[in-house]
């Protein structure tokens, strides 16, 4: 589907959860909303668009920062995925 010019898509890897029957039952519905069910080859982490954003998030926003613990690592890491958002990187991530 592409709305205000842009493409409207899922973009999958072949996790079991995106294989898994319950995903499979919403296909047709998301193909009937007019969204383009894309699935990643496998072994292509590079391709999958949430590892690129991973790898800007641990560079850029996350490096060089010691936690003190995974709640101390979790506000980071959600403050660093607002930053990105709020620069337009991130259009949305599921």
């Amino acid at each position: 589907m592409i709305l205000n010019g842009r493409m409207r898509a899922i973009v999958q890897d072949n996790g079991p959860i995106h294989r898994c029957k319950e995903v499979q039952q919403l296909w047709k519905k998301w193909e009937d909303m007019g969204l383009y069910i894309f699935f990643l080859p496998k072994y292509c982490s590079e391709m999958n668009p949430i590892e690129l954003e991973w790898q800007h998030l641990k560079k850029d926003e996350l490096s060089g920062q010691i936690f003190d613990d995974e709640l101390d690592l979790a506000y980071a890491v959600i403050n660093g995925v607002t930053a990105r958002g709020k620069k337009q990187t991130i259009v949305h991530i599921v």
